[in-house]
């Protein structure tokens, strides 16, 4: 997602604020480091529920386990 959007997303959520420069050294701070090239990148450009059920869908079976019956913590 552009800084500008995710400026705009946190203006419309109405509970904080944050500056572009911040967002946008943000952004290149997560894409300079050496893991990035793992991570799974979301379209963030797409509208919010669209994010949601994108994300719901990466995070499902690391939070279900192979099984589908939910992950229990250890310990």
């Amino acid at each position: 997602m552009s800084p500008a959007l995710a400026q705009r997303r946190v203006h419309e959520r109405g509970i904080d604020t944050e500056e572009l420069g911040h967002l946008a050294a943000l952004d290149a701070a997560y894409r300079a480091l050496p893991e990035f090239a793992d991570f799974q990148v979301l379209d963030g450009e797409a509208d919010p529920t669209a994010v949601a059920a994108a994300l719901d869908r990466l995070v499902r079976p690391v939070v279900t386990g192979a099984s589908g019956d939910r992950a229990r913590p250890s310990g």
